[in-house]
């Protein structure tokens, strides 16, 4: 992803929050780790997402079919997916709570 921050600078970035939050920045790659992932998990992305491309979501759907309920929303941007569809963010919710408890 690139937000028009120059390589370099997200780098230092990263090194230093590594170093000042205790971040482990491989910890936060849940797509390469999909195969520890124990819980069931309800994601919807927005197509228009400029903060989190929905490449990541697609990538992390196609690895982990058997515990992902994947909702591309289209024309959503970051977090708007409900804005952009409430009846189905609500139906999509009930259905992947409704699964649970069955």
């Amino acid at each position: 992803m690139n937000l028009g921050v120059p390589l370099v600078f997200v780098a230092i970035g990263k090194f230093i929050s590594a170093l000042r939050f205790d971040i482990n920045w491989e910890d936060l790659n849940y797509i390469s780790r999909v195969d520890q992932l124990t819980l069931p998990l309800l994601l919807f992305h927005g197509d228009a997402d400029t903060t989190v491309p929905i490449e990541i979501s697609d990538s992390l759907a196609s690895r982990w079919l058997s515990m992902l309920a994947y909702v591309p929303i289209g024309d959503a941007t970051h977090i708007r997916s409900w804005n952009m569809n409430p009846g189905l963010y609500e139906k999509e919710v009930s259905r992947f709570l409704q699964d649970l408890i069955e």
